[in-house]
C-alpha cells in the first residue's frame, strides 16, 4: 500500500511539472538584422580629369559633404574626362538618363542655351569677380527664362571657372600689336568670334586634345582659364608668359534628370537645395580665386619660369573697343528672339562690381 502511494505521489509531480512547463513561454528567437539599404547611386558626367583642380577642390569636397548629409543614402559616381558621353551631349545624355547629373558647359553648344551663353560673352578689361555667385544670381533673376532652356532637366547651383585669358608658349602678348597672325587653341563660338575680332587665327579643340596640339606646335598658346590649362590639362611645363586679359566666361551649371529628381525622397531633395545654390559657389569661387591669382602665379614662376602680362586700363581699353561689336551682335540677335538680353548683360555687370575680388 505505501509503494502505491508514493508511485501515485511521484505520478501527481510529473505531471504537475509538464503543466507548468507548458505554461511558460518559449524563449522569442532573435530579431533577424534588417538588411542594409542599398544607397541611391547617381552617375555624375563631366568634362574633368580626376587629378584637375575643379575635381579635387570643388567636386570632390562637394561629393563628400551631400553624401555625408544623406547619411551614405545617396553615391554620387563620378565619370571623368567626358567618359560617359561626349562634352556636347550633355543635355541629351542627361535627359535620357545615360547620366543622372551633368555639367552644361554653355560654351560648346551653341544656339541651344541662349540665356546661358549670354554669360559667356565678357569684355577683356573685366576684372576677376566671384564668377559662380554673379551666374547664380543671374539664374535666380531670370529662373523662367533659363529653365525655359533646360526643360526636363532640374538646375542644382552654378560654378565657373572664369574667363579665358592668353597663355603663350614662346612669343609674348604684350598689346595688340603682338596679336596678328598668332594661332591660338580655344573652345566654344563666344571665344572663336572674340578672339577673331581681336585678329588672331583660332583653332578649335576640344578636350582631351588640348593637350598635343599645344606639345605639337599647332598653336602658339591657348585662350583657355588658367586653373584649366594648368592644372586640368597639365599644360603647366609648356606655358611660358600669360597675359591677363579676359574674354569669353566660362561658365557651367550641374542638372540632375527631372524623374531622377522626382524620385528622390524629400529629405534628400532637401540635402540638394541646402548643398546648392549660394553653398556650392562658395566652394568653387573660392577654389577658383586660390588658385588663379595665390598658387599658380607663384608655383609657375619657381617652377617653369612663366611671366605673367598684366595689361594697363588705356591698352585694355583698344582691346574692349575691338570686343564690343560681338557683344552687341549677339544681343541684338538675342533680342530678337525675345530674350531680355540687354537687361541680363546690364545686370551681370552691375553684379560685376558688387562681387568682385
Amino acid at each position: 500500500m505505501k509503494h502505491k502511494l508514493i508511485t501515485l505521489v511521484l505520478a501527481i509531480a510529473v505531471i504537475a511539472s509538464l503543466v507548468v512547463v507548458g505554461c511558460v513561454k518559449p524563449a522569442p528567437l532573435p530579431t533577424p538584422a534588417p538588411a542594409p539599404t542599398k544607397p541611391i547611386e547617381l552617375r555624375l558626367s563631366f568634362e574633368w580629369p580626376e587629378s584637375g583642380l575643379v575635381y579635387q577642390k570643388g567636386w570632390k569636397p562637394w561629393i563628400a559633404e551631400v553624401e555625408e548629409r544623406t547619411g551614405g543614402r545617396v553615391k554620387i559616381v563620378p565619370y571623368f574626362s567626358s567618359s560617359l558621353n561626349p562634352l556636347p551631349e550633355a543635355i541629351s545624355a542627361c535627359r535620357t538618363g545615360v547620366a543622372d547629373i551633368v555639367e552644361l558647359n554653355y560654351t560648346v553648344v551653341p544656339g541651344q542655351l541662349d540665356m546661358h551663353e549670354l554669360l559667356s560673352q565678357i569684355l577683356p578689361s573685366t576684372p576677376w569677380s566671384r564668377w559662380g555667385r554673379i551666374h547664380w544670381e543671374i539664374y535666380k533673376a531670370f529662373q523662367q527664362q533659363y529653365e525655359a532652356e533646360v526643360p526636363g532637366l532640374k538646375p542644382l547651383f552654378t560654378h565657373s571657372i572664369g574667363p579665358a585669358e592668353l597663355a603663350m608658349m614662346k612669343s609674348p602678348i604684350r598689346s595688340l600689336e603682338d596679336v596678328k597672325g598668332t594661332k591660338i587653341m580655344s573652345i566654344g563660338k563666344s571665344a572663336i568670334d572674340q578672339l577673331t575680332a581681336l585678329d588672331f587665327v583660332v583653332v578649335e579643340k576640344y578636350p582631351p586634345e588640348f593637350y598635343t596640339t599645344m606639345e605639337k606646335g599647332v598653336v602658339d598658346g591657348c585662350a583657355l582659364t588658367r586653373s584649366s590649362y594648368i592644372y586640368d590639362w597639365g599644360m603647366a611645363p609648356l606655358i611660358k608668359y600669360i597675359t591677363e586679359v579676359h574674354f569669353t566666361n566660362v561658365n557651367h551649371m550641374p542638372v540632375m534628370n527631372m524623374d531622377k529628381w522626382n524620385s528622390l525622397p524629400p529629405d534628400i531633395q532637401k540635402v540638394f537645395e541646402d548643398l546648392g545654390g549660394v553653398h556650392a559657389t562658395e566652394i568653387f569661387d573660392q577654389a577658383y580665386y586660390d588658385a588663379d591669382y595665390v598658387i599658380i602665379p607663384q608655383e609657375s614662376k619657381e617652377k617653369y619660369g612663366t611671366e605673367i602680362i598684366t595689361l594697363t586700363p588705356e591698352e585694355l581699353a583698344r582691346w574692349d573697343v575691338l570686343v564690343r561689336p560681338v557683344h552687341e551682335a549677339y544681343l541684338a540677335e538675342m533680342e530678337a528672339k525675345g530674350l531680355p538680353a540687354r537687361a541680363l548683360y546690364d545686370e551681370y555687370y552691375r553684379l560685376v562690381k558688387e562681387y568682385k575680388w
